[in-house]
């Protein structure tokens, strides 16, 4: 690695920096650098480090503010804008780095301040504390809620995980269909009057569901909640639903009946009687949220598995990923266990392996199809990673119900999303992938 000074051109660098060589205009910016890595002649910009004067007057900090991290392997990849770095100048001149950027080879740090010329290799840099694996788990929305931690703090992991838990309740108490007193359960019941007043969580699950619903063409539908009711009952008395029953609760149906106002954050329901279900999204958001507590502790190592929705954060200290098992519809059959490595990244797979209703040899899932208002049937399991737990977890369902091909098309038109189908045809089991979908889960089907 090799840092160049900003605030003049040069071979390398024809424009002289004019977006950060304006720091040096300021009277605590001592001098700017960009940092680059050299290679065959080239070089690849890696960010730009500013270094500012504090007391005593021989110390400095360094603050890396553009962080484009090129390298060869995708866990090097630590961009973080303002990434903390500390510069010490003392009688021998170290220089300590308290986050810095983890490389598979040594590299080598130059500065010029204030006249002083030296280099540190990265094996003589100081090490943190030892990170220690913390779990923790606690139901939450009807199922078990989990976290997974690294920490060298004992104490700072459990406040992080209660404070995690502790929103988890916070987003139980806004999305719940089972708490009659729930704002979702109050949306439902005062939404079609006017305009209602909604909180930002409970806004932004809406505006991502009706996202999803537009991307299926209404196949993925948070009013299906009077279906949904429907199909609990059946599940629970072990009796089919009633057709007439099917046909009355579908006239509520519709995602095109809600209407959003994002200038004052309302939501109005074009239809009274209708009733919200954020079943299929609701515990993926819930896992986002956790996660985005636990980094707001300074936890960077972290996995919440919410029930069926996965997010993980950076990898384990020294792992390329967190190693997660996915439950496919075929795992028993075939004997293989899918298993895929993610960091930073989101899974959810929607299945009927733990809810259906069994009738005369029939298998009802507990996905729902809002277009026919039946169950789906017959075994099967779809799986998506994206880059958040919320979208997964509702593509997850919407796969379900859409035709493959279809979900196939959907899924390789979006960024940062991969998914797998399996589907139990004529007998026999077959697997579809999307594109990017990592390796783990046997061979690629068609």
């Amino acid at each position: 690695m090799v840092v160049h000074e900003f605030g003049r051109p040069n071979r390398l660098f024809p424009g002289g920096f004019e977006r950060h060589g304006a720091l040096l205009e300021q009277p605590n910016i001592d001098a700017v650098f960009a940092v680059t890595e050299r290679g065959d002649g080239s070089h690849t910009s890696l960010g730009a480090v500013y270094l500012e004067s504090s007391r005593p007057p021989m110390e400095f900090r360094a603050r890396l503010l553009v962080a484009k991290l090129n390298m060869a392997s995708r866990e090097q990849r630590r961009a973080r804008l303002e990434e903390k770095l500390t510069l010490r100048l003392s009688a021998r001149i170290f220089l300590h780095l308290r986050h810095c950027l983890v490389l598979r080879r040594p590299i080598t740090l130059a500065f010029l301040v204030l006249g002083l010329g030296f280099s540190v290799p990265s094996h003589s840099l100081a090490a943190g504390p030892p990170l220690k694996r913390f779990e923790y788990a606690l139901p939450r929305m009807g199922t078990m809620f989990r976290i997974t931690l690294y920490s060298a703090e004992s104490v700072q992991a459990s406040q992080a995980a209660d404070a995690a838990f502790a929103r988890a309740e916070e987003l139980e108490e806004i999305m719940s269909d089972y708490r009659a007193d729930s704002e979702l359960m109050r949306l439902s019941r005062g939404g079609s009057a006017g305009p209602f007043p909604v909180s930002g969580e409970l806004y932004d699950v809406l505006a991502k569901s009706l996202w999803v619903s537009g991307l299926s063409d209404g196949l993925f539908d948070v009013t299906s909640g009077p279906l949904v009711k429907l199909w609990r009952t059946a599940r629970n008395s072990g009796q089919l639903p009633d057709a007439t029953a099917i046909a009355n609760a579908k006239t509520l149906v519709g995602y095109r009946n809600i209407e959003l106002d994002a200038a004052h954050h309302t939501v109005f329901l074009k239809r009274a009687n209708m009733m919200l279900d954020l079943g299929a999204i609701g515990k993926g958001y819930a896992a986002d949220q956790m996660l985005a507590v636990l980094q707001s502790h300074g936890l960077k190592h972290a996995m919440v598995v919410a029930g069926g929705e996965v997010a993980v954060a950076e990898p384990p200290p020294g792992s390329s990923g967190w190693e997660i098992g996915i439950e496919t519809a075929d795992e028993k059959a075939s004997g293989q266990r899918c298993t895929v490595l993610l960091h930073t990244a989101a899974v959810s797979t929607s299945g009927d392996e733990h809810q259906f209703l069994d009738i005369n040899g029939r298998r009802y899932s507990h996905v729902i199809n809002p277009a026919t208002g039946w169950a789906l049937e017959g075994r099967n399991s779809t799986t998506v990673i994206a880059r958040d737990s919320a979208t997964a977890d509702a593509l997850a369902t919407a796969f379900s119900v859409m035709p493959v091909a279809e979900g196939l098309r959907v899924a390789e038109s979006l960024p940062g999303v991969a998914a797998l189908w399996v589907r139990e045809v004529n007998g026999h089991w077959k697997r579809n992938w999307s594109r990017g979908f990592p390796t783990g889960c046997g061979e690629r089907g068609n």
